[in-house]
């Protein structure tokens, strides 16, 4: 993968070249790219791919090489703001691309902005949804119409799960209703990246960590950051602690994020730091996800996150919130779900979970799991998308 600067690349559009904007290049979106976009360059697309200057962007573009064959373009971020608008037109008017492809709603509405006038297809792919009680007032109101204006302006803008699309819709009601459609293309991972999980496989962390053999390890995986729930966690940990269960426990933290700092402060300040260790972010959860004795999800809002389809393709327990968009991908499978933010029924139902593992259940639902979030489907149906757009235009 090379990176370089929006002057050198040439004109000339090919019919399926296409500019993928992304402000976040992390996470799950980070983590689609890599299971989607393989698919649609065996279909014949290549990429280039425009995100914020920065050491996550290197991260991407070093994780993405010998997968994908694109470009990396950087653009700079002043006093904490993204500057696109400038390179977003002048590499559509090169006549490049075909198509730009746009993750995340927000990274959608500047795309739409900028690219004004060039008549370029746009697919927004939204890896998002509106928190209760957020975007609430006259001002986020106006910010969310001039938004869904924006959005509108595009060829299709794609929702990642039901929940996720009725979330959507509810603040954006217009959104599908005109020339640009609003579709939902599940999302889903590459099930043959996750082998068997192997016998020996949930000792390895007991043996890097020193743990007694008996002790039941839970992993909370992810962002460091307010919608992944580590507080109301550390609330419910703290509960914990002063009505124990049975079994000894530890939670293995792994990620990374804006409050990483202030979360090992906080562990520490509450007397935690020997139930609780952090690891750093692991670009392949597999080995991370193979150690667990169950997955902690405690997320206040999702869209359709991959990290609980990846632990149960393994077979590994999973707790998580019945908050939108985990709710889905949750729903019909072994795993158990609490309310979003309820530290008291968290801290019930981590006591219960570890006292009374469902291992058997989970590795039961492995075959369910592995064809029901193959990533197959969902990037076909992309492709799909991308060829009716491409044709609409012609």
């Amino acid at each position: 993968m090379r990176t370089e600067e929006p002057a050198v690349i040439e004109a000339g559009r090919s019919s399926r070249e296409v500019l993928c904007v992304v402000r976040w290049p992390v996470g799950g979106i980070r983590t689609y790219l890599l299971y989607y976009y393989p698919h649609l360059q065996e279909r014949g697309y290549r990429f280039t791919f425009l995100g914020p200057a920065g050491g996550e962007l290197e991260s991407f573009r070093n994780e993405c090489a010998g997968v994908l064959d694109a470009r990396v373009i950087s653009a700079p971020v002043e006093k904490g703001r993204w500057r696109i608008a400038r390179p977003v037109r002048r590499l559509l008017a090169s006549r490049r691309y075909s198509l730009v492809h746009s993750q995340g709603i927000s990274a959608g509405g500047m795309v739409g902005f900028a690219g004004l006038g060039l008549g370029v297809p746009h697919v927004v792919t939204s890896h998002d949804v509106f928190p209760p009680g957020k975007f609430d007032g006259l001002l986020a109101g106006l910010r969310v119409r001039v938004l869904e204006q924006m959005l509108l302006r595009s060829s299709a803008v794609v929702s990642v799960s039901e929940g996720a699309a009725r979330n959507l819709e509810e603040r954006m009601p217009r959104l599908g209703r005109g020339r640009s459609r609003h579709v939902t293309i599940l999302n889903g991972i590459d099930v043959a990246r996750f082998g068997t999980r192997e016998p020996g496989d949930g000792r390895l962390l007991h043996r890097q960590l020193d743990l007694p053999e008996d002790t039941v390890v839970l992993g909370f995986l992810g962002r460091f950051m307010e919608q992944k729930g580590f507080l109301p966690l550390l609330d419910a940990l703290d509960l914990l602690h002063a009505a124990p269960p049975r079994r000894p426990y530890h939670l293995v933290a792994v990620g990374s994020g804006d409050y990483q700092r202030e979360y090992r402060a906080e562990v520490l300040r509450r007397g935690l730091g020997e139930r609780v260790t952090f690891l750093p972010f692991q670009p392949d959860p597999g080995p991370i996800l193979a150690g667990l004795d169950l997955l902690v999800m405690p997320s206040l809002w999702e869209a359709a996150p991959l990290l609980p389809m990846e632990a149960m393709v393994l077979g590994v327990p999973v707790v998580g919130s019945s908050c939108v968009g985990l709710s889905d991908v949750l729903a019909g499978s072994p795993s158990r779900t609490v309310p979003p933010g309820d530290v008291g029924a968290w801290c019930r139902a981590l006591k219960e979970s570890i006292d009374a593992l469902w291992e058997s259940e989970a590795r039961a639902y492995i075959p369910v799991a592995r064809a029901r979030f193959d990533r197959a489907t969902g990037a076909a149906r992309l492709c799909q998308l991308f060829d009716e757009v491409l044709r609409e235009r012609a």
